[in-house]
This record gives C-alpha cells, sequence and structure tokens, in this order.
C-alpha cells in the first residue's frame, strides 16, 4: 500500500507557476493537519499521480481510515505519538558502569564493531592491562586464557567469559539500555502498537523482580507449617480418641495421625499435598517432606534442610534469571528491529489522519473517473472564508472549449479556482469539494491568473509562448485561463484569444475554462466555444451586486456598468439613462 500512497510514477505536469501555486495552497492546507515535522517531510513524496491504480488505492486508504480513527482513537494518536516518534535506535552516550575487555585480536575487532558505540572496549596485551582498568565498576573480560581467568578471580568486579559466549549475552545491555532510557517513549510507541500492521514485543524487560531471601523462603513455610496445623485441630476437634491409643501417642509408640479416621487422615496429606505444590509453583523445587507432622500432631520442619533447600532454590532462581535474561534481550532486539518501520508506519498514519481531518471540515467526496472533461454540483471553493454558495459546473465531455463572462465580482475566478482544486484533489486520490463529481484525469494542468494592470512587453511575450505550447502539445491537458485579454487592449486581444481558441480546438484531448470580459467581442466570430455566464439578478439600494453564483450555461452575462444603468433607468425615467441602454 505505501508504494501507492508515495509513488511518484505517473506524474501531473503543473505547467505554469499559478497551477503550481495552487497546488501549494491545497497542501499547505493538509499539511496545517499533520502533527508531526517528520510526517511533514514524509508528506511531500504525497503527489499528484495520473494513475488510476494509484488514486483509487489512496481511495481505499482513507475509507479505511474512517473506521481506524475514531474520535477515541484519534485523541490517544494525538496524545502519544511525539513521544512514540522521539524513539531512538541508538544513545549518544556510552553506557559507563561496565567496560569490555578481550585478549584476542579478532575477538578485540569483533567486539568493537558490534558493541563500541555503546560500551568501551578494551585490549589486553598483558596482565598489567586487565589491573589499569579494575577501577571501573564492572569488567567483562572475554577470554580463554587460563591465566588472565586466575588473575581475575582477584578481583569481584571481574566477570569471564569464554570468546565462543554471544555478545547478546555478555553485554544485553546494547539493548536493554537503549529502551530502558527512554521509556517514555517506549511505553506511547506500545500505546499506539493497536494501530500497526504488526505487533511489537512486550515490554518486560522493563519490569524489576525482588530479589529472593531466605528470610522470604521462612515466612513462607512458616505460613505453609501454620496452615497445616490448623487443619489438623480442626479435625482434631471432631474425632475421639481412647485412653489406650492416647497412651501409646504418649509414649511415642503412635501418632495422632494414626489415629485419625481414615477420611480426617487423607484430608491432611491432600492438605500437605496442596501446601508443596504451592511451594513449588513459587520456588521451582520440590518439598513435599519439608514439613514433618509429630506423633502429637505438631507441624514443624529441619531449619538445616530449610537451608539446603533455599541454596537449590537460588540456583534454580539464577538459571531461570539467565534463560529470562536472554528472552528479554531477545524482545529488545526484536523491538528495535521494528522500531523504524513502527516510526514508518506512525509517519504514515499521521499524514492520513490530516486528510480525514481535511476532508471532513470541507465535506469532500471522491469524484467518478471519466474519459475527458470536469463536472461536479454542489461545489464549494475551499480558499473562501465563511460558508461558501455551492455551485455547479460542466464543460468538456461534450464542448471542450468554455468562456466564463459574468459582472465583476459575481464569482468567475472564485469558480474558475474550484476548478482546478477538483482536478488537483483527484490527482492527488483525496476527494473533491463537491457532493458529486466526475472527473478526467490529464497529464498537465495549465493555470493562467488574472494579471494586475496591462503586462509588460516581456511578460507578454512569456505568455505567447506558453500558449504556444500547449497548442503544440498532444498530450491531455486542462486550461484555465483568467482574464489574459489584460495582456492589451481588447479588440487585440480578442484577436488573440480567438486564434487561441481556434487552435486548442483541433485538440481533442485538450479542456479548456476561458474567464473574460470581452465574450461579446467574441460572440460573433464563430468560435468553437460555449459561452457562460455568471448572472447578476440586479443591483441593491447600495448598488452591490445581487448574484446567482451558478453560471448560467450557453449566455453571456450581463456587465456591471450595464446593470447600472438599467436600474438608473428605472428608477430616474431620464431620457439620458433610457438612451444608454438602449445602446447596450
Amino acid at each position: 500500500m505505501s508504494e501507492q500512497l508515495f509513488s511518484t510514477e505517473f506524474p501531473l505536469r503543473l505547467a505554469t507557476r499559478n497551477a503550481r501555486q495552487l497546488y501549494i495552497q491545497l497542501k499547505r492546507k493538509i499539511k496545517q493537519r499533520l502533527l508531526s515535522e517528520e510526517s511533514a517531510s514524509l508528506f511531500k513524496q504525497f503527489s499528484l499521480t495520473t494513475s488510476k491504480d494509484i488514486i483509487f488505492s489512496r481511495h481505499k486508504w482513507l475509507t479505511q481510515g474512517l473506521s481506524l480513527f475514531t474520535p477515541e482513537r484519534q485523541a490517544l494518536f494525538e496524545q502519544y505519538l511525539l513521544s512514540a516518534l522521539s524513539l531512538q535506535s541508538t544513545l549518544d552516550h556510552k553506557i559507563s558502569s561496565v567496560v569490555l575487555a578481550c585478549d584476542d585480536e579478532d575477538t578485540y575487532r569483533r567486539v568493537k564493531e558490534a558493541v563500541g558505540s555503546f560500551v568501551y572496549v578494551y585490549f589486553i596485551g598483558r596482565e598489567r592491562d586487565l589491573v589499569d582498568i579494575q577501577h571501573y565498576e564492572q569488567i567483562r573480560l572475554i577470554t580463554d586464557s587460563y591465566a588472565l581467568e586466575k588473575l581475575s578471580e582477584q578481583f569481584e568486579n571481574i566477570v569471564c567469559f569464554s570468546s565462543s559466549t554471544s555478545i547478546d549475552e555478555i553485554f544485553p545491555e546494547q539493548y536493554m539500555y537503549i529502551l530502558e532510557q527512554q521509556q517514555d517513549a517506549v511505553l506511547s510507541l506500545l500505546e499506539l502498537s493497536s494501530f500497526l500492521s504488526f505487533s511489537l514485543p512486550s515490554v518486560s524487560f522493563f519490569s524489576s523482580s525482588h530479589s529472593f531471601t531466605f528470610q522470604d523462603m521462612q515466612d513462607l513455610i512458616d505460613q505453609h507449617a501454620q496452615d497445616l496445623q490448623d487443619c489438623i485441630h480442626a479435625l482434631l476437634e471432631k474425632e475421639q480418641f481412647t485412653g489406650k491409643k492416647m497412651f501409646e501417642i504418649v509414649q511415642g509408640r503412635s501418632s495422632i495421625l494414626e489415629g485419625l479416621s481414615d477420611d480426617a487422615r487423607k484430608t491432611v496429606l491432600d492438605k500437605r499435598q496442596e501446601l508443596a505444590l504451592l511451594r513449588k509453583k513459587e520456588w521451582g523445587v520440590a518439598s513435599e517432606q519439608l514439613l514433618v507432622i509429630e506423633s502429637t500432631g505438631e507441624v514443624s520442619y529441619d531449619d538445616v534442610d530449610l537451608k539446603k533447600l533455599f541454596g537449590l532454590v537460588c540456583q534454580y532462581r539464577e538459571e531461570n534469571k539467565r534463560v529470562s535474561r536472554m528472552e528479554q534481550v531477545s524482545q529488545a532486539k526484536q523491538f528495535l528491529e521494528l522500531l523504524e518501520n513502527a516510526k514508518q508506519e506512525l509517519l504514515t498514519l499521521d499524514i492520513l489522519q490530516a486528510c480525514l481531518s481535511f476532508q471532513e471540515e470541507y465535506s469532500l467526496s471522491f469524484p467518478t473517473v471519466i474519459p475527458r472533461g470536469i463536472r461536479f454540483s454542489y461545489g464549494k471553493n475551499i480558499f473562501l472564508d465563511g460558508e461558501a454558495v455551492p455551485v455547479e459546473y460542466y464543460v468538456g465531455e461534450e464542448e471542450p472549449i468554455a468562456m466564463l463572462t459574468g459582472a465583476n465580482s459575481g464569482g468567475k475566478t472564485t469558480l474558475l479556482e474550484l476548478v482546478g482544486q477538483v482536478q488537483l484533489l483527484t490527482h492527488l486520490g483525496l476527494g473533491v469539494p463537491a457532493k458529486e463529481a466526475h472527473v478526467s484525469l490529464v497529464e498537465e494542468l495549465y493555470y493562467f491568473s488574472k494579471s494586475k494592470g496591462t503586462l509588460g512587453a516581456g511578460a507578454f511575450e512569456t505568455m505567447l509562448k506558453q500558449f504556444a505550447q500547449l497548442t503544440s502539445s498532444s498530450s491531455k491537458k486542462l486550461i484555465l485561463a483568467d482574464e489574459i485579454e489584460s495582456v492589451t487592449e481588447p479588440d487585440v486581444a480578442a484577436l488573440i484569444i480567438g486564434g487561441i481558441i481556434k487552435q486548442l480546438a483541433s485538440q481533442k484531448d485538450t479542456v479548456t475554462v476561458f474567464v473574460s470580459h470581452i465574450g461579446r467581442l467574441l460572440q460573433d466570430k464563430d468560435l468553437p466555444v460555449r459561452f457562460d455566464g455568471i448572472e447578476a439578478k440586479g443591483l441593491n439600494d447600495q448598488l452591490e451586486l445581487v448574484v446567482d453564483r451558478n453560471p448560467v450555461v450557453g449566455r453571456i452575462a450581463r456587465s456591471t456598468p450595464q446593470l447600472i444603468i438599467e436600474r438608473l433607468a428605472k428608477k430616474k425615467q431620464d431620457f439620458f439613462y433610457t438612451t444608454l441602454l438602449e445602446e447596450l
């Protein structure tokens, strides 16, 4: 999926500066919703494409994201993302409490290459070198030398390993230390693990186990002895002994346990076995015979036997700790190996939530891809502040060239910009700002925005060269041109635009929308162009336009001066105004 999301294949060419600016504005709207700067860098690769497959895969990605980013999960994502992304696979400082030492050059090079960035590694060329570093808190000596091993026995802070021991076992801190120093970030990533397409190892390497002492063992066996004693006393209250039986117990020739009924005796033995199983679960070694039931019914244990058992339990726990430690090392190593993939997925998810937020705010819907042209209903320009008036428009399916006319401030530029937004968002694989849209995919987008005043000769020449390029290109294009007649005088501009329209008409895969005030100058030239008008209904008392923002297809709109004269002629009933109106 990520290959489809960030594919640079089949790009859409933005052929003019204004087209690129329009695209930058749209992407900025999405970018500002990203939570991480790292996501913003990746978002640059989320680019325009002309591939249907890539566009539809992005539609699918966004649709699946709706169920992923519920409001609760969105809050969770925002809470932990930045902390999770701060997690590093290496640290910029070494562990100072431990050093590694090697007396073999090949082993030294191997160890230094493997963990030299985490810990200091020393080469021991002579016995004196080992003495020189004995001030460190802990030295882990990797050697097969009997002499060095004997020397190391003089120092409590030296632990020996053979050269065949794995580096993970000698120095597990290379993984453990990285994660333990960044616990908040690790736990943040684990909080977000449900978002990922793979599972992360558990964080058992953070758990600290209580050191086991002889007192712990004594406390437990005392409790078990009391439990067994209570069981025996409860049964004795219900049992009746003959005088002869009691005499035998006192003489030591019999025991209370033997004097109990078969059922009562079984209850006592079962209780002792139950307690033995609990101790085995706690200590890891068997201790069935540790509790002794005296002939008098008292429960006791031998301190010497308990101390021997303590030694066995300690050995068992140390071995378990070693195995557990290696399991934890394996977990930490696996966690770090998955870290970069996890962070990459989180960055992609950040882009997903930003796109979903963008789509929700502007009520975007996925367009239907058609062979040629663009058509939408209930469209709203994203760049307008406040509540935009919804419009509908179409061009290109049958008539490839349209000229949009209308009064000043009537919304022609806004509509042209909306057409560009719909086209660009389609090629981004996102929804478009319309309830329903049908859009053809193009290979090039030309957007000529309105110029401020008459262009200079150099700029005029540049514009002509751009039109020469696009009229000679056979690629599939959308051309949006806003009042390009301002390059020169109206009558000359009409001739130039008429010539451009004739050349564009020969290109079956080119769709063009002109916004112009000189529609009436072109109307009688028999050009292959459809004239549309954003019609003003009139002027209010403040001489403000009352406009129907939806263009009327196939009709040139009235101009603002004409509307003013109409209003004055109706209001004043003056010969001057009615004469001017007749001229218009």
